[in-house]
């Protein structure tokens, strides 16, 4: 290939070490979007999302395993070892976001979406622990 070819003319003669006339970092930063910091409130609700999620994971393959769903009118079979260590991880899941969901809710105590979070959480945290 031609080295000769993909150079550009006088590009040689310009000063290589030659400082701006002026400071342009305020230019730069004028055009920079600024970050936004998730809030407490943004890490809660992903943090609830994802413990209802892995809940739910979890109720949905014990309900589709035969034997393991829980059958309302007769005694519930015990779970098996494995089965309990992933309701019981979940459950710590679920309790670990009803805490974070409780300390926003200290932060934002009128808050309709977290009361809501607050009392789906409950509701799973209770549907987990019937299981054991």
């Amino acid at each position: 290939m031609n080295q000769d070819h993909d150079r550009i003319e006088g590009l040689e003669r310009l000063a290589r070490a030659r400082a701006p006339e002026r400071d342009l970092w305020p230019g730069i930063a004028a055009r920079l979007q600024p970050r936004r910091r998730r809030s407490r409130y943004a890490m809660a609700q992903f943090a609830l999302a994802a413990s209802l999620v892995a809940g739910l994971a979890a109720v949905f393959s014990l309900s589709l395993t035969p034997g393991l769903a829980p059958d309302l009118g007769a005694e519930a079979a015990p779970l098996s070892h494995d089965t309990r260590a992933i309701v019981e991880a979940n459950l710590s899941i679920v309790r670990q976001a009803e805490r974070q969901i409780r300390d926003a809710l200290e932060q934002d105590p009128d808050s309709a979406n977290l009361r809501s979070l607050l009392a789906s959480t409950e509701n799973r945290q209770r549907a987990l622990s019937a299981l054991l």
